[in-house]
């Protein structure tokens, strides 16, 4: 096991520790941490007489509350200390806990309270696609080979999870009308009166959604909005009663796949929409991915929640925070990592069709080519809202089963929620870190 000295340093010591603990679950290895610096195989300081040198004006910016992506990363989205140096340490823990979005601007959050895409980093320098702190990992390796299990890269086949947000069940019949309406199809339009008289199910398709998951092998997490109605900004939330929730989520046990919550985009606490559901809430995602990371991430604490699955683009798919794996983030006001697991949403079925613009045979092309550069080291996140299955959204389905095939093609295997807050090691990721700084 490589031993590693990080320099007793307040400013620094507990994050220097985070980000050695995100690189060895990505080598998927362990580290101790010793004492003295001479029993080291790696040692990380201030100075150079350390292996690893830390730029401390880094964090001095940091605790300033100087968290600017065009501050700390100007040229290029590797953070470089006064004499140019790459410091790779710090750019990972900048990247994977989105301190770009700490203390953004007005302009930066569009009209529903969302960072946006187009005033990220990731935008700027066209990286959003990529698994960029996996590359620069990897560069920390062939650098000191001791980091990794073996002593070379790293090269295990990603991994995929799939889930499922419930924003409608009962009104299908009167989108898709206005739909055929607003698109002049009158065609279309007298069939969904004729199945809204025969009282076809629309997006009441639970049932049609789990024999699909069942079929294709997958361990999926639906999740649930318990608040009803539209919100001050025009966001729908649930269109159906705490009843159906109640009735569908038992139905979702019963055949062993995970429920969470879909935290509405109204102003109630987790604490008052968990109060409705008939099981215990471990699990996350902000509806209409309406959050701001660092004030949700609180919540999520102390809400008591195992995961969340909110950190995506809702315009467009990538890594948010380029990083491919679940994490621990790291709670920077009180020099400690959270106790819960974020699992990074990378592909959303409303992001091809609607933020992209793209048609089912572009975004499959998309797709594929997204999933064949990230073919190791991830767990590929991927959401399917209910209503994308229906007969009216034939493109949505039949998109949804070419991008399983494909990650099947591959051998990549899939995930479920429970699982990946296990192999995360929670508890042994915040033991490491909070110890007693040596």
């Amino acid at each position: 096991m490589p031993s590693i000295f990080i320099e007793d340093n307040p400013l620094y010591h507990n994050k220097v520790k985070w980000v050695m603990q995100i690189i060895s679950q990505y080598a998927h290895t362990t580290y101790e941490y010793v004492l003295d610096k001479n029993q080291s195989n790696i040692s990380v300081g201030s100075s150079t007489a350390y292996d690893i040198k830390i730029d401390d004006s880094f964090f001095e910016k940091l605790k300033n509350e100087r968290t600017k992506w065009k501050e700390i990363l100007p040229d290029g989205p590797i953070y470089k200390n006064e004499c140019g140096e790459e410091s790779l340490l710090e750019t990972i823990f900048y990247l994977v806990n989105c301190i770009q979005e700490m203390n953004p601007d007005p302009e930066d959050i569009d009209h529903y309270g969302r960072f946006k895409y187009s005033a990220s980093l990731q935008f700027h320098y066209g990286i959003i696609e990529e698994n960029f702190v996996g590359h620069l990992i990897d560069q920390l390796i062939l650098q000191f080979p001791i980091l990794s299990l073996d002593g070379n890269l790293p090269q295990v086949k990603s991994k995929f999870y799939i889930s499922h947000d419930i924003d409608i069940l009962l009104s299908g019949w009167k989108i898709e009308g206005y739909l055929a309406l607003k698109q002049f199809k009158w065609g279309l339009l007298l069939k969904v009166i004729w199945d809204t008289i025969r009282r076809k199910p629309f997006y009441n398709n639970i049932d049609q959604v789990i024999e699909l998951d069942k079929k294709n092998g997958i361990t999926p997490c639906f999740y649930w909005l318990a608040s009803h109605g539209k919100d001050p900004n025009g966001i729908m939330n649930a269109d159906y009663t705490i009843e159906d929730l109640n009735i569908q989520c038992q139905k979702v046990k019963s055949h062993g796949f995970e429920s969470g919550i879909h935290k509405s985009s109204f102003e109630t606490t987790f604490h008052q929409e968990i109060a409705h559901f008939p099981f215990k809430v471990e699990h996350n995602r902000y509806h209409f991915l309406k959050f701001q990371t660092h004030s949700a991430w609180k919540e999520i604490e102390a809400a008591g929640l195992k995961t969340d699955a909110s950190l995506g683009f809702a315009e467009h798919i990538g890594f948010r925070n380029s990083y491919g794996l679940p994490f621990v983030p790291f709670d920077v006001e009180n020099d400690r990592p959270y106790s819960f697991v974020e699992i990074p949403l990378h592909v959303m079925d409303v992001t091809l069709m609607q933020y992209m613009g793209l048609n089912a045979e572009t975004a499959d092309k998309r797709l594929r080519m997204f999933t064949e550069k990230n073919k190791n080291q991830c767990i590929l996140s991927v959401l399917w809202h209910n209503n994308s299955f229906s007969n009216y959204q034939k493109d949505l389905n039949t998109l949804f089963e070419g991008y399983v095939n494909c990650f099947k093609v591959q051998d990549l295997y899939n995930l479920g929620v429970n699982k990946i807050f296990e192999d995360h090691q929670i508890n042994d990721i915040q033991n490491r870190v909070t110890e007693k700084r040596i």
